[in-house]
């Protein structure tokens, strides 16, 4: 899913939405931003770990499974012990227009809507 936004000043952000999901197994998407550049091209945004961030749930605070909850796209390193919370990312941006590109990480996770949100 593609959607194009204008970013109206200069700041940090992060990205909300309304999500949901069945499971534990089936329960995030990825995430990239893209910056629309003056020769008319998109650049994806490296946010310190990558351009492909995540919206996974299972380490949100507060998620529960089957319902809509709001939460933040981030970042979260499952593998390591102790296992890490949710890290949102905070995007650095310009004014100007962006394109997020959201794609299925697993079957069943479902988006609602989601936001910009100045930090």
């Amino acid at each position: 899913m593609n959607y194009y936004v204008r970013i109206p000043k200069d700041g940090e952000y992060t990205i909300e939405a309304e999500v949901w999901a069945p499971n534990q197994g089936s329960d995030s998407f990825f995430v990239t931003v893209f910056r629309h550049e003056d020769d008319g091209m998109y650049k994806a945004y490296d946010f310190g770990h990558g351009t492909k961030a995540h919206w996974r749930f299972e380490f949100a605070p507060g998620i529960q499974y089957s319902t809509w909850c709001v939460i933040k796209v981030n970042h979260v390193n499952a593998y390591v012990t102790p296992q890490q919370q949710v890290i949102p990312i905070v995007y650095k941006l310009e004014k100007g227009e962006y394109l997020v590109k959201i794609d299925m990480r697993e079957d069943g996770a479902k988006l609602s809507k989601f936001r910009f949100v100045g930090v």
